[in-house]
């Protein structure tokens, strides 16, 4: 394991794991969190150095992806006022960076066609998701113009 890779994963630990309330592990994210706006975009910046740096150390494409969308759902659910902060304290998106950074390591095809598989899976997800959407709000305008024309016309 690289000189590199150790420093990401200290910086990791001290933003997702570094401290403990009982059994539950947490670290600066968790707590940067809890100051609004400015807390989730620090932490993001710094999750956002991890992956970064892993470009230079030449990971591919795919685990590049599977990192940021790990980071993505951390600060899109984190944004949320009480919840995000909760999820914060058990989505450790940075430590599950540097697990798939490891992991590639050990075995880059397994972990490779993994994450391929889980990438592929999350596009189809969220396509239903946001074409689902896209019709039922084309459908509740459609109902919506309805009723205000027969408003009108009576």
């Amino acid at each position: 394991m690289s000189s590199e890779l150790n420093e990401l994963k200290k910086l990791s630990r001290l933003l997702d794991s570094k401290f403990s309330l009982g059994k539950i592990k947490f670290g600066l994210d968790s707590l940067i969190g809890l100051i609004p706006i400015f807390g989730d975009s620090f932490t993001f910046l710094l999750s956002t150095f991890i992956i970064l740096k892993s470009i230079t150390l030449g990971y591919p494409k795919t685990i590049i992806l599977r990192m940021f969308i790990n980071v993505l759902i951390d600060n899109i659910i984190g944004s949320i006022p009480i919840i995000g902060n909760i999820f914060d304290f058990f989505w450790k998106s940075n430590n599950k960076n540097i697990q798939l950074m490891e992991s590639y390591l050990l075995d880059p095809k397994k972990t490779y066609s993994s994450n391929r598989f889980k990438i592929y899976t999350l596009l189809a997800l969220t396509s239903f998701i946001v074409i689902g959407s896209l019709f039922i709000l084309i459908y509740i305008s459609y109902k919506f113009i309805n009723i205000i024309f027969n408003y009108i016309q009576n």
